[in-house]
């Protein structure tokens, strides 16, 4: 009988720590857009029907952030626009703060406040084209990823 209260604390002391690793990691099941920051460039991946699709990968050092930092950064926006149902519209602004931007607004038309800024792009970036392919990507199409 004491041998069996024995190997049922060890069994206990030896799943306990399995148990706490799996619950203290970060779960994705119920994320559509996630960073992965673990190869050369990080990458934002949007979750399709069967796997997840490089959707923006991070190459520019244009920015004072690094890339990984922007990554997480835009990633946590586009998540959390896609939690609130918050992306009905995509639209872009020659300049905020000098930089062309892509943000988001609620109805077709609005102006692209400051607050609204998804992403701030390099001087020089054609935003029509980073427009149109983040497009895609809402749609569900597969398409390349774009660059920034």
């Amino acid at each position: 009988m004491e041998l069996k209260k024995i190997w049922q604390i060890l069994l206990g002391l030896s799943v306990t720590p399995i148990i706490t690793l799996a619950l203290d990691q970060p779960s994705y099941a119920g994320r559509k857009y996630n960073c992965d920051t673990t190869g050369q460039y990080p990458i934002t991946y949007v979750k399709g029907n069967r796997s997840r699709i490089p959707m923006l990968v991070w190459r520019s050092k244009y920015f004072r952030i690094d890339k990984a930092q922007r990554c997480q950064i835009i990633t946590n926006r586009l998540q959390r626009y896609d939690d609130n149902q918050m992306l009905p519209y995509l639209t872009s602004r020659k300049n905020v703060n000098n930089y062309p931007v892509i943000c988001i607004v609620e109805r077709k038309g609005a102006n692209c406040l400051k607050e609204d800024v998804l992403i701030t792009l390099k001087p020089g970036t054609d935003v029509g084209k980073v427009l149109s392919q983040l497009q895609y990507f809402r749609r569900g199409a597969t398409a390349r990823p774009i660059s920034l």
